[in-house]
């Protein structure tokens, strides 16, 4: 009964992080999407991998872009927030 009841709501957290990998290089920019990658979607907020600390900076300065341009192509599933960690890329 409990997977049943998650079932609807993963399916649902899942379609929207398969849409945001494949608009991440429009919503980001391709010379941005080269250096990031979408990691998880929960709860509102899109956690992206940064591969150097530059990007990171650049990255803080249009955060609010990328969440109106992810916003404005998703349907159904809403960023509010855009949390970046420097690692490697995979």
């Amino acid at each position: 009964m409990i997977p049943d009841l998650l079932s609807p709501r993963l399916r649902e957290v899942g379609d929207a992080m398969s849409r945001i990998w494949d608009i991440w290089p429009d919503a980001a920019g391709d010379a941005v999407a080269a250096y990031t990658r979408p990691e998880a979607f929960k709860e509102e907020t899109l956690f992206v991998r940064v591969a150097h600390s530059s990007g990171m900076q650049e990255l803080c300065f249009h955060r609010q872009g990328i969440i109106e341009r992810l916003n404005s192509t998703l349907e159904g599933a809403r960023v509010r927030e855009i949390r970046f960690k420097i690692g490697p890329l995979a």
